[in-house]
């Protein structure tokens, strides 16, 4: 029976340590793998493909073979995983060593995607600091769900060793920090990294040995490109398959 999965239902599967391990290596494996044999297995996801004239609220999902309604789900919570477990895997391999504090500027979905999926990549974090509407609200439920320090600032870039910038808002980042950005690269001035990559050229250099954090700092640009199409079907049948094993979401019949 399909199953509908609210915008709840996928931010709660930010707690579960096994939908983010795998999704990070499943990012890694689309891109060239094998990843790390020692680590979680690359999940085997529903096959599955979006009903045709998306773009509103729900996602319909389909069995790839015979189209049958298998899933509607909150649209913007299941795409805020496809730019989060991204930033996680980028995050794990180019954050400066030690990283201690992390800057959120966005309190929407994908902020709290990247939320949960960063500090499941960097057990050094300590601190969090946000910027964004209803950052105070924001704060407290993030320190409930991850046991950090959550506060909001007026600009959580200005000490962030990572910053993730989902929304506008934030004007200084220090230099040597990482930046994951779902938008155009901001202009730092004489503050700030040097370097911008896409991430999936970031999780090539993963791939080819080659990753490391850089003393000036680092820009990845987050989301969708021509060269990443594979992700989104992936993750959503990995979502669906996730959510299913954890019983997550209602069962309804299709009229």
């Amino acid at each position: 029976m399909p199953v509908k999965l609210s915008r709840r239902d996928l931010e709660h599967l930010g707690d579960d340590p096994v939908f983010l391990e795998a999704g990070f290596h499943l990012a890694l494996d689309l891109l060239g793998g094998p990843s790390d044999p020692d680590a979680f297995e690359t999940p085997d996801g529903v096959p599955v493909r979006r009903a045709p004239g998306g773009g509103g609220a729900v996602v319909t999902l389909l069995a790839e073979d015979d189209g049958a309604v298998l899933a509607r789900l909150a649209a913007d919570a299941l795409d805020a995983w496809r730019t989060a477990l991204p930033a996680g895997l980028v995050a794990r391999y180019f954050a400066p060593p030690g990283a201690d504090v992390l800057g959120l500027c966005g309190t929407g979905p994908v902020a709290w995607a990247c939320l949960r999926a960063l500090t499941r990549a960097l057990p050094t974090l300590r601190r969090v600091r946000v910027t964004g509407p209803n950052a105070v609200g924001f704060a407290a439920d993030a320190a409930k769900r991850t046991g950090l320090p959550v506060t909001a600032a007026a600009d959580a870039g200005a000490d962030a060793d990572v910053l993730a910038i989902t929304e506008p808002g934030c004007a200084d980042a220090r230099r040597g920090a990482l930046v994951l950005t779902t938008g155009p690269a901001p202009t730092w001035g004489e503050h700030g990294p040097r370097r911008e990559l896409a991430w999936d050229d970031a999780v090539r250099a993963v791939l080819d040995g080659v990753a490391a954090p850089r003393a000036d700092g680092l820009l990845v640009v987050l989301g969708d490109n021509p060269r990443t199409t594979r992700w989104q079907r992936s993750l959503d049948g990995w979502a669906l398959r996730r959510a299913w094993e954890l019983d997550v979401g209602l069962m309804f019949t299709v009229d």
